[in-house]
Parts: structure tokens; sequence; C-alpha cells
């Protein structure tokens, strides 16, 4: 088993979600959701998270 940290969750794609972590589409549609309106609602862009930067504000 993997771990991951917060800043590595927050890029994960949705196929990542699906494929790679194995889970069923509903609720990795769901998952996918609430990482998509975190990183709107942190105004985090790929780049801030890859560079380990934090949110805008």
């Amino acid at each position: 088993m993997q771990q991951i940290d917060g800043k590595a969750f927050l890029l994960l794609t949705q196929t990542d979600i699906v494929k790679v972590m194995k889970i069923k589409l509903g609720p990795a549609l769901k998952i996918y959701n609430s990482i998509l309106m975190f990183r709107n609602s942190q105004d985090f862009t790929e780049e801030d998270l890859v560079s380990g930067q934090e949110a805008r504000g």
C-alpha cells in the first residue's frame, strides 16, 4: 500500500482515481469533484502544487 500526501492528492486525475487506485466510477467522480472544488476554492494552480507553493490569497 502506498501513501499519498495532500499535495499529491490534489494532483490526482480522474483516471488515476479509477484505474490506479481502482475505485469504482461513482465514488471516483465524487472524490475527483471534491478535489476540483478544493483546488478552485483555494485558488491553487497545478504549477503551485508541483512547486510546493501555498494558495494565493
